[in-house]
């Protein structure tokens, strides 16, 4: 799958997670927020992480090198999402923005994963 079919199933996914949580806010607001959060990290891991994992020679990489890549930037990707969800969004304490990012995020990893088996 290309980085734009990824990325805009990515944006629709998280952005209605994100707008049914987020309900009391500026539908707006909160569509700029996922797009600029989402665009930013996925961004960051397509054209960065990727190519340097894919770079690396195999034999030199344990077997879990991958799903440990995977998970911390699947906990990069939460915090720094979280983190722009409260700095932008109106009264959003760190605990809702923690959990909005989460359920984001796992929605999209899920429907990654889903895909991924199929294409």
């Amino acid at each position: 799958m290309n980085f734009a079919i990824s990325l805009f199933i990515t944006l629709a996914l998280e952005t209605a997670v994100l707008l049914a949580i987020f309900k009391g806010q500026k539908k707006s607001l909160v569509i700029a927020c996922s797009v600029f959060a989402s665009t930013l990290t996925y961004g960051l891991f397509w054209f960065a992480v990727i190519p340097a994992y894919s770079t690396a020679s195999p034999f030199s990489l344990p077997f879990f090198a991958y799903p440990l890549l995977v998970l911390c930037y699947e906990g990069f990707a939460f915090v720094a999402e979280a983190a722009i969800y409260k700095r932008l969004l109106e009264k959003v304490g760190w605990k809702r923005a923690l959990a909005a990012s989460f359920a984001a995020n796992a929605a999209s990893f899920v429907a990654g994963i889903m895909l991924g088996a199929i294409f």
